[in-house]
């Protein structure tokens, strides 16, 4: 992934630059004393220096998608993915300072221009991202002890900035589970009796499904308000379209919801349901 990721990083240089005819290099190395006396052209250079989870885009979660084409009456239910941030330190290098500086704030601006990596620059697993790449360039807290960097890298300060991807990285494999329609709680701690039934029984009705859209062949609806008319009852759906309510009494219920561009749609429902079957089409 971090061989696509630096290939993207490449392309987006040399096009928005631009850089013809391999004028100027772009490398990903170490900055050592070393590697730079070896220069012998005009260099941009991002070395990746530390990988490390987004805790603000944390989100530990097992979210139900559609079990298409496996067994009947299943789902899928997986962990969310990990949001990791790459940081790079970009770092010019050319004979005279003046061309130096030159290259290092036209590559700030190009790498500016960009809050999220363009997809058509996104080959291999980057294509298959769930989200977008965010960008984030000069972060504030980021490079904050530069001289200790360049000690350790055996070589002469100079000057550079911090630029951070987020990419999702994705170690989880899906678990198949069947699809919960409806379910009993037993309260106060009684068992039921030999027919399956208590005084003190509580029955829970799910309503479960996936909201989908029309115009986009059914494709699932994300950031979409459903709710239960009446009951004060809604979410938002996240990637996979799904929605989840979970009530104590069964009944007549309606089921709205509401797309991120206006577009709503209404379905009547009565629970409890034999068929359990909840989706939603705007």
């Amino acid at each position: 992934m971090f061989d696509e990721l630096e290939e993207a990083l490449r392309q987006l240089l040399i096009q928005e630059i631009p850089i013809t005819d391999g004028e100027i290099e772009i490398a990903f190395d170490q900055p050592k004393r070393e590697w730079s006396a070896r220069l012998s052209r005009p260099t941009i250079n991002l070395f990746l220096y530390d990988v490390r989870e987004n805790v603000m885009l944390r989100n530990y979660g097992f979210p139900v998608s559609d079990n298409e084409g496996g067994e009947a009456n299943t789902v899928l239910r997986k962990r969310t993915p990990l949001r990791m941030d790459c940081n790079f330190m970009v770092t010019t290098w050319a004979t005279e300072p003046a061309d130096e500086h030159r290259l290092l704030a036209d590559t700030m601006l190009a790498l500016a221009r960009y809050p999220t990596l363009p997809e058509r620059l996104l080959e291999g697993r980057l294509a298959e991202q769930p989200y977008e790449l965010r960008t984030l360039l000069g972060a504030h807290d980021r490079l904050t002890n530069v001289a200790e960097i360049w000690s350790s890298l055996d070589n002469e300060i100079r000057p550079s900035v911090s630029y951070q991807v987020v990419v999702t990285m994705d170690p989880w494999r899906p678990v198949v589970e069947p699809t919960v329609r409806e379910m009993q709680l037993r309260t106060n701690g009684m068992a039921p009796d030999a027919n399956g039934n208590s005084t003190n029984a509580e029955t829970g009705y799910t309503i479960a499904g996936t909201l989908r859209d029309s115009r986009r062949d059914g494709a699932p609806v994300a950031g979409a308000r459903v709710a239960i008319i009446g009951t004060g009852r809604y979410l938002i759906t996240g990637e996979t379209g799904r929605f989840t309510f979970r009530l104590s009494k069964p009944g007549s219920f309606r089921l709205t919801a509401q797309h991120p561009d206006g577009t709503s749609t209404e379905r009547r429902l009565s629970l409890p349901n034999p068929a359990g079957e909840f989706d939603l089409v705007l």
